[in-house]
Formats: C-alpha cells, structure tokens, sequence
C-alpha cells in the first residue's frame, strides 16, 4: 500500500495521475489484482466535485499514514532522513491547501 501510495505521489508530482500506469508498475500478477482492486472499488458520487473530493480524501490519508510509518520507522539518530521526511510532509501540506485541481487535467 505504501509503495502503491508513493508512486501515485510521484505521479501527482508529474501533473497527472495514470492508475494503469501504476498497476503496470507492479509485475506480480496478483499484486497488480489487488492494487486494480483499489481503483476499482465502486463509490457512488453524482457529481464531479465529490469524485474529485473523495479521490483527494483518499490520497491524503494514504499519503499521511505513509508517512506517519516511515517516521515511526526511523533509527533515532537518522536527522538526514527526518530533514527529508518533514519536507515530504510540508509538500503534502501546501498541496493539500492548494487543492488538487491541478492534478485532474481537463478532458
């Protein structure tokens, strides 16, 4: 989930967000099942705005709780991993202020 979490990041990053490219990403078949699983669960929203919503809801606590892990996981001498954890942190942040529109491209 983490790694799954990490590569939609990259992928926000980037601009866009690509869920085949990121099931291809993984080349055990049965991984790839259970990761289409997680874009293919069925939520029933009538507008775009809710999608879009929901989807950053979702990105956010995936994101977060990966971080929260890979903090809890650090040596306690490990500053140069800190440094790099709170800046992954203070990204999530401005782009959770920001929003996400600029990861969903216009069709």
């Amino acid at each position: 989930c983490r790694e799954v979490a990490d590569f939609l990041w990259k992928q926000a990053e980037e601009g866009e967000i690509r869920p085949a490219a990121v099931i291809d990403h993984f080349p055990d078949e049965e991984d790839q099942t259970e990761i289409a699983s997680m874009f293919h669960t069925e939520i029933k929203l009538d507008k775009d705005e809710e999608r879009k919503k929901a989807f950053a809801d979702v990105f956010f606590r995936m994101k977060r709780d990966s971080l929260d892990q890979r903090t809890a996981a650090l040596e306690p001498a490990d500053l140069q991993g800190l440094v790099k954890l709170t800046e992954e942190r203070k990204k999530l942040e401005n782009l959770h202020r920001e929003g996400l529109q600029q990861l969903f491209s216009e069709s």
